[in-house]
């Protein structure tokens, strides 16, 4: 009679845990590789929610953004209704100069 599924599972359980018993280096090390993956899946989730939720952020302030704009359109009039900075600006003297012998700061 052929073994059944179970009794190969054990056979092979046996098997590896005798072989673990003789080398445990190589059970440390797999058991650091199973720990890096497990946590190498946690935060790659982490930083692609993260991404996520930029991306989301970053479309509402475009969104936000072109609706400020959109309100700022200008009202078409005649050119007169507009006027420079520089025609309201009034100029500022220069100081005097200083005598030659005056003492600097």
């Amino acid at each position: 009679m052929n073994p059944g599924v179970i009794e190969e599972v054990g056979s092979t359980t046996r098997t590896f845990i005798t072989s673990m018993k003789d080398h445990p280096a190589v059970l440390v090390l797999a058991l650091c590789n199973l720990a890096l993956i497990i946590f190498m899946y946690f935060a790659l989730n982490a930083a692609a929610e993260f991404r996520t939720e930029l991306i989301k952020q970053s479309f509402e302030y475009q969104k936000n953004a072109a609706e400020l704009l959109a309100r700022c359109v200008l009202q078409p009039g005649p050119r007169s209704d507009y006027k420079l900075q520089s025609e309201e600006s009034t100029i500022v003297p220069s100081p005097p100069p200083r005598p030659e012998d005056a003492p600097r700061e």
